[in-house]
């Protein structure tokens, strides 16, 4: 029923095609207000280079709490000015 992203991107690499084919036509006829802001945000941060990246690599950090210190630091490397 669902794809990661990371096999996603891995998908539209063997086609030669970006990733943003596979979501053509997701927006037509949804309800806006479905989605947040900060929803569509993560949904187009994933449709780039650096989002697929992250996406694939995150997951294959094996151990959690380092997972969790990753998203730390990237929390507080986002509030820096």
């Amino acid at each position: 029923n669902r794809v990661s992203a990371s096999k996603l991107w891995e998908i539209g690499r063997a086609l030669r095609t970006p990733v943003s084919y596979f979501y053509e036509g997701l927006s037509d006829g949804a309800d806006p207000a479905a989605t947040t802001p900060a929803q569509r945000g993560a949904q187009d941060f994933l449709l780039t280079s650096e989002g697929m990246e992250l996406a694939q690599a995150f997951p294959r950090i094996p151990r959690p709490a380092l997972r969790r210190r990753v998203l730390e630091l990237v929390r507080t490397l986002s509030d820096e000015d």
